[in-house]
């Protein structure tokens, strides 16, 4: 039980997290001229938050299994 308490405050932390990354990446969309970011990196960016919470449906499925 211990070890699902830890994962869930990780959870959250990392929840907190994502914001400041989001807020960045618009920062230096709008004031950074177009092309400075490759295909690669606006494709994870694009994705970051779908693979985060899919991650968590996953865990959560798991944790049911248990």
């Amino acid at each position: 039980m211990f070890a699902l308490q830890e994962i869930r405050r990780e959870q959250a932390e990392i929840d907190m997290k994502f914001n400041p990354v989001i807020d960045m990446y618009h920062l230096l969309d709008n004031y950074l001229p177009g092309g400075i970011t490759d295909k690669d990196e606006m494709d994870a960016r694009s994705m970051l938050k779908n693979n985060w919470e899919s991650l968590i449906d996953y865990a959560q499925i798991k944790q049911k299994d248990l």
